[in-house]
């Protein structure tokens, strides 16, 4: 595996944590 597609792999993973965190964040101001 190539360092560029590890950095891309970071990337994606960086992507959903921040979604899912954003997800989380909603859901619990909209309690």
């Amino acid at each position: 595996m190539s360092c560029r597609n590890n950095g891309y792999l970071a990337y994606e993973g960086l992507i959903w944590a921040c979604r899912k965190v954003y997800l989380l964040y909603k859901g619990f101001l909209s309690e």
